[in-house]
């Protein structure tokens, strides 16, 4: 699978995670924390046919939980962790937290990422003509 299509289908994945898993009342306590900046670390590890996906999220108690999020990228699954004592009853809020952070921050990459130009005329793959502006643009300083 190129890596590409490993971010589409972990993208796909997480999307169905929170939609399908996470209760209403929990995702708007997940999105309070993101909004709110509470997720102080996300690291997206790889391995073999996973994702691993660990956020450091502080709570309203200002202790700082530890959610992890493992995509199972054969299985078409995700399994979730969070040491905070809401976890013991199911997701919560950090793990939704942690999951929307992914998202958004894997769309921001895609956003981000250098399209690769197609291949135009007869110049193989060369663009034709100037690459850059004619005339140079005004310089903010002489905008205001």
């Amino acid at each position: 699978m190129a890596p590409g299509d490993e971010e589409t289908t972990v993208k796909s994945l997480l999307a169905d995670f929170v939609r399908e898993s996470i209760p209403e009342y929990i995702l708007d306590g997940s999105h309070a924390i993101v909004a709110g900046d509470g997720i102080q670390k996300l690291t997206v590890n790889r391995h073999g046919d996973f994702y691993d996906v660990e956020g450091q999220v502080q709570g309203d108690d200002f202790q700082v939980y530890t959610s992890e999020l493992s995509v199972n990228l054969k299985g078409g699954g995700v399994s979730f962790f969070c040491n905070c004592p809401d976890s013991f009853s199911g997701v919560c809020r950090h793990v939704g937290a942690t999951a929307l952070k992914c998202l958004r921050s894997l769309d921001e990459a895609d956003t981000e990422r250098p399209r690769r130009r197609r291949p135009t005329g007869a110049t193989g793959g060369r663009p034709s003509g100037p690459t850059f502006p004619r005339s140079p643009s005004p310089s903010p300083a002489a905008t205001t």
